[in-house]
């Protein structure tokens, strides 16, 4: 049997990381990355601002992801498409992009 792919409005409630920049709003997300999880309490998305080259994971915070959704709601189009599992911009007036194409540039 498949696994069916959650819709967004199914996972709103469900936790994701957000590093600690964006968590204190010293910086807006700047890159997303969706990856697959059997917890049903956990949507699979992690939120950081690559300020850093490295985030550290002990200063990272666990949000509900209609409360990412609601800091930056440009991110909700982007997390409809579960084809592409990583998303960037530039900074935060650049569109979304997938990250391979943002990359290119």
């Amino acid at each position: 049997m498949t696994k069916s792919t959650p819709s967004l409005k199914e996972i709103e409630s469900c936790a994701a990381i957000v590093c600690n920049h964006v968590a204190t709003r010293k910086h807006p997300i700047r890159y997303a990355r969706w990856d697959e999880t059997d917890d049903p309490d956990d949507s699979g998305w992690q939120f950081v601002c690559w300020a850093v080259k490295r985030e550290d994971p002990k200063g990272a915070q666990v949000w509900a992801l209609d409360e990412v959704l609601e800091l930056e709601p440009t991110l909700r189009k982007p997390l409809m498409d579960r084809t592409v599992r990583a998303w960037c911009r530039k900074d935060a007036e650049s569109p979304w992009e997938p990250e391979n194409s943002a990359a290119d540039e």
